[in-house]
């Protein structure tokens, strides 16, 4: 069953409440948004993990990508990568040995590349996050 709301189908079941104590997804992203996600586990592969992002503004988001493009080299590029994650996410449950890890380059450098690539994606708007069971 679809209801209309202002114009707009929203499905019913759509009865996530986000972060921001909004429900569903968001079509339109103010200052300060911020996104619950959730990145599920591969097995054999790597744990799952959740965190929050402070969602990116378009025009933020496209000199993001375009400085990604024209890095000089892979590594200064994956960097750059490093340098969005750690700056929008604001909360995660990432740990090694029991302990939160710190939210810094260092440490997202040393991710596992699934979840480094995967984070990014869903950080700049390319990828939606997993359900979160």
């Amino acid at each position: 069953m679809i209801r209309q709301v202002n114009n707009s189908r929203l499905d019913k079941d759509s009865s996530m409440v986000n972060s921001n104590g909004q429900t569903g997804y968001p079509v339109y992203i103010p200052d300060g948004y911020t996104i619950d996600a959730y990145i599920a586990a591969v097995p054999r592969l790597h744990d799952a993990i959740r965190f929050k992002f402070r969602a990116l503004p378009i025009i933020e988001r496209t000199t993001i990508m375009k400085g990604i493009e024209a890095a000089p080299t892979p590594e200064h590029g994956e960097t750059l990568c490093a340098e969005v994650i750690k700056r929008q996410v604001i909360e995660w449950d990432a740990v090694f040995r029991g302990d939160i890890l710190p939210l810094d380059v260092n440490t997202m450098l040393h991710m596992h590349y699934n979840i480094f690539m995967t984070m990014f994606l869903i950080v700049v708007g390319r990828r939606a996050s997993d359900p979160d069971p």
